[in-house]
């Protein structure tokens, strides 16, 4: 009797196995309609009269699945004829079914010298979008984007030049006119600066100039997101340097440990410690004064040897050779991380 009823309970048990399974079948998406691209402009000409005022609109349909879902829509774009290799991303991914999308000149200048376009040239470019299944904002990776028919636009870049934003806060007194400086060296929205917190959650505000308004800014409610002319002050997750990098375009801040130094037997603290270097705002440069002795020595980032720089054969080189110091003195050392180059010059 015990054992018909074990065989009873187990039958019923597998019952309810395979009609759970048959409940939580996954739903495949296949293809639906694919996205359609809207009317483009025939041709841009990018100059220095129109970089940061002209905008253009183009109209799109988001593509769609065999089952209602939600969808991202991103414009891509490519040199003629490459098969969009390589690919840059035109704006940011729009979220759900957008009727248009509005770029600036400035937005599409730094697209086109991201793609490698020569300014001043007419180069025609492919432009297309893709839609792609999307779960919580996040795309699916599990299910094939959809991409509209590619359309041409010829196009010609204006030469990119630095663009500056900056950083008011606690760490210089609020001083609306003596922000520290974050430079967009191609004018492509990122902005990069270096700044010395002086503690943990040290209050900032990025801002557009060094003028006396506070009418226009960019705050963030969670350190990571930036909101244009709202939000609460933006605070640091630490002390000491920072490499500051903020996202104009996708509205994103990341704020890292970021310090050079100097160590070698030259220093004052032999090959056991960093001398740190600081950033000088004016010539975009880390830079120290220092007592040297006659000995070696190299630059390294945050007290540690997973990137340092040497000189080989005349040449900075990551991990290249100790920089010899022949005679003893005050010496300004310099890097100049943009270009690369390091220097020592006696006083």
């Amino acid at each position: 009797m015990k054992n018909s009823l074990k065989l009873i309970l187990s039958i019923f048990a597998m019952g309810l196995f395979f009609n759970a399974c048959e409940d939580t079948e996954t739903t495949v998406l296949s293809a639906g309609a694919s996205p359609i691209l809207g009317q483009t402009p025939a041709a841009i000409v990018i100059d220095k009269n129109n970089v940061n005022s002209e905008k253009f609109t183009i109209g799109f349909t988001s593509g769609t699945y065999s089952t209602p879902v939600a969808t991202t829509t991103q414009f891509e774009i490519g040199r003629q004829g490459t098969n969009f290799t390589p690919i840059v991303e035109l704006g940011a991914a729009l979220v759900g079914n957008n009727q248009s999308a509005e770029f600036t000149y400035r937005e599409l200048n730094a697209a086109l010298t991201k793609l490698g376009l020569t300014p001043k040239v007419e180069t025609k470019i492919e432009l297309r979008i893709k839609t792609h299944a999307s779960v919580y904002g996040q795309l699916n990776t599990g299910v094939m984007p959809l991409y509209s028919e590619i359309k041409t636009i010829s196009v010609t870049p204006f030469e990119p030049e630095p663009s500056w934003v900056y950083a008011v806060g606690a760490f210089q007194g609020w001083d609306r006119t003596g922000g520290y400086s974050l430079v967009s060296m191609t004018d492509n929205g990122v902005y990069i600066g270096y700044i010395n917190f002086p503690e943990a959650e040290s209050a900032f505000l990025i801002m557009p100039d060094n003028s006396s308004s506070w009418d226009h800014k960019w705050g963030s409610d969670d350190g990571a997101n930036l909101i244009k002319d709202g939000g609460s002050d933006i605070k640091s997750p630490g002390a000491g340097y920072h490499k500051v990098t903020a996202d104009l375009t996708n509205l994103t801040i990341e704020m890292v440990p970021y310090s050079w130094g100097i160590i070698g037997d030259a220093t004052p603290t032999g090959w056991d410690s960093d001398t740190d270097m600081i950033w000088n705002y004016e010539t975009l440069k880390w830079e120290l004064t220092i007592n040297l002795t006659a000995g070696s020595f190299k630059i390294r980032l945050n007290n540690d040897w997973t990137i340092n720089y040497g000189i080989t054969g005349g040449v900075v080189t990551s991990g290249g050779d100790n920089i010899p110091i022949t005679e003893s003195g005050t010496y300004l050392v310099t890097l100049d991380e943009e270009n690369l180059v390091i220097t020592w010059t006696k006083k």
